[in-house]
Formats: structure tokens, C-alpha cells, sequence
């Protein structure tokens, strides 16, 4: 009910694009800005919530196989990051979004946004096939770029999930994402804060 999907396929310097998106959209700055809590929660521990309640209370050592998966695709993502820098309407990559300026003790990092397009990279063993099979498998990747776009100062209703496989060759899925009711996705996003 709060978004609508559409299946296509398809560097050292942090910008912060809460200020930038202020900037851009004087309207939304109302009663001036508000600085960062000293305490606040990463965007994406709020969607695995329960992925972060066990690393905060029983940490334990990562294995050598999960720590591999983070080289690729961390690997994956430098790569991504120079071929989205190279598509017309490039804006920026690896930028900060923070939610206090909207009264929520949330921080995030965009992949990047292109023509005012939140863009998000995941990489995946297997990519979702379909729509239905993104929303299966991986409910949580939604709801980042979901919250993502609630917190930015801009709004942006279209936005994108690009998935890419560590396989090589990779195959590469992106899904579009329209954002139809903000304000039930910020209820959400503050529920879950509420509730950790």
C-alpha cells in the first residue's frame, strides 16, 4: 500500500545530502535545523532489527567465509560506484542522510543519487528473479530504501534497488521503487525506533 514497483534491468569525499536536499528544497526547513543526537541508530539495523539486538548483546567473531563476502562485495560496490558516477544526472555516491532533521535518531548512507533518484546497491549469491521474489527474500532491502527516501530532504518518490550477483560473470536486476505514502513509512520507521 505504501509503494509500487517496476522491474527493469539494467570516491573518497563523504557529502551529506540531508544538508544538500535542504538546500535544494528551502521549503522544508521550517524552525531551522536540528543537529545529530549523540546517540542514534543506522538506518540499517532498523531493518534487521533483530540481526542487530543479537550483535549488540551477544557479539561474536565473524567467520573467515562471511568475511570474504564482505570483501567481494565491497569489491563490487567500488566498481558500482565509478560506473554510476559515469550515468548522465550523476549527483553523488557514499552520501549521508540523517533523519534527526526530521525528529528521528536515525543515519544513513545512500549509494548514490542520480537525477534526485535514490539509487541502492545490493550485492546478492542470487539475484531476485521478479518483484514478488525481491519482496520474499528481501523485505529488508525495501524498507532501507524505503526509509532512505523518508528521510530525505527531497522526497524522492522514484528510487531504485539495483542487485548485482557475486557470480562471474554477474548478472545485474534492477527493480524501481515509487514512494506513495510517506508519512506511513515514517510511522513505520519510527515504530521500529520506538520499539529498539
Amino acid at each position: 500500500d505504501m509503494i509500487n514497483f517496476t522491474c527493469t534491468f539494467v570516491n573518497g569525499v563523504t557529502s551529506n545530502d540531508s544538508l544538500t536536499g535542504f538546500l535544494k528544497n528551502k521549503d522544508n526547513v521550517k524552525g531551522g535545523l536540528r543537529f545529530s543526537p549523540e546517540s542514534y541508530f543506522f538506518l540499517t539495523d532498523l531493518c534487521s532489527p533483530m540481526d542487530f539486538y543479537i550483535r549488540r548483546n551477544f557479539p561474536i567473531e565473524e567467520s573467515l567465509e562471511a568475511k570474504k563476502r564482505m570483501n567481494t562485495g565491497n569489491k563490487i560496490h567500488h566498481f558500482a560506484e565509478s560506473w554510476f558516477q559515469k550515468i548522465s544526472g550523476f549527483e553523488s555516491s557514499e552520501s549521508i542522510l540523517d533523519g534527526i532533521y526530521f525528529g528521528l535518531p536515525v543515519r544513513g548512507r545512500i549509494d548514490a543519487r542520480i537525477d534526485n533518484s535514490i539509487v541502492e546497491l545490493k550485492t546478492k549469491d542470487k539475484i531476485p528473479e521478479n518483484k514478488e521474489d525481491m519482496i520474499e527474500k528481501y523485505p529488508q532491502d525495501i524498507e532501507q530504501l524505503s526509509f532512505y527516501s523518508c528521510i530525505d530532504p527531497t522526497k524522492p518518490k522514484v528510487n531504485y534497488l539495483v542487485f548485482i550477483s557475486h557470480e562471474n560473470p554477474a548478472k545485474v536486476k534492477a527493480f524501481k521503487v515509487e514512494i506513495k505514502d510517506f508519512n506511513k513509512i515514517k510511522y513505520v520507521l519510527k515504530k521500529r525506533i520506538d520499539e529498539l
